[in-house]
């Protein structure tokens, strides 16, 4: 399971903060290990079939788009990413295909 390191800085050398790692164009470092990290806790997520759960990074908000069985399933979708470290925000746009 990939995590975003606590202090960016360690390691990105000369105790850089977040927020100048960020100014120096690693945005797409960041959204692509973010996205990753986001979909390994879906899939991990017991509550959660993430089959057809999709997620897109905007800097460090997440979309989550598709279809889950239920409401319980994406409440536990939207907490999960929203769980993930680094991750600011969360906008569920997941549809839910039946209802149980």
């Amino acid at each position: 399971m990939m995590r975003v390191p606590a202090n960016l800085g360690d390691t990105m050398g000369g105790g850089m903060s977040i927020e100048m790692w960020l100014a120096e164009d690693g945005l797409r470092v960041l959204e692509s290990e973010l996205q990753q990290a986001v979909c390994d806790e879906l899939a991990a997520e017991p509550l959660l079939d993430a089959s057809d759960v999709h997620v897109d990074m905007d800097g460090r908000v997440a979309t989550l788009s598709g279809t889950v069985h239920s409401f319980r399933e994406r409440l536990a979708a939207e907490r999960t990413a929203r769980a993930v470290p680094g991750v600011v925000g969360c906008h569920n746009e997941l549809g839910i295909s039946d209802i149980r």
